[in-house]
């Protein structure tokens, strides 16, 4: 059920990934949407400034995803 006001009680956001193996991940307190929203806007950036010239919508770039500024093996030492 979506309950979306300020002082809901258990908060969280949620991902569920169908497969082998299955994962459930559970936010507590969930991810605020502005913080997500300018994530998903620096993302793009990169998409965008590969661009051809002229007016484009989101429909337009490649989905967007994290770029990491290490790579993990070496952010994990």
């Amino acid at each position: 059920d979506l309950k979306m006001y300020v002082g809901a009680d258990d908060s969280y956001d949620a991902v569920t990934v169908e497969g082998e193996p299955p994962i459930d991940l559970r936010f507590r307190g969930g991810i605020f949407g502005d913080t997500a929203t300018v994530g998903m806007l620096v993302n793009t950036v990169p998409l965008a400034a590969k661009a051809r010239p002229g007016l484009r919508t989101v429909a337009d770039l490649p989905v967007p995803r994290a770029f990491a500024t290490k790579p993990v093996v070496e952010a994990a030492h």
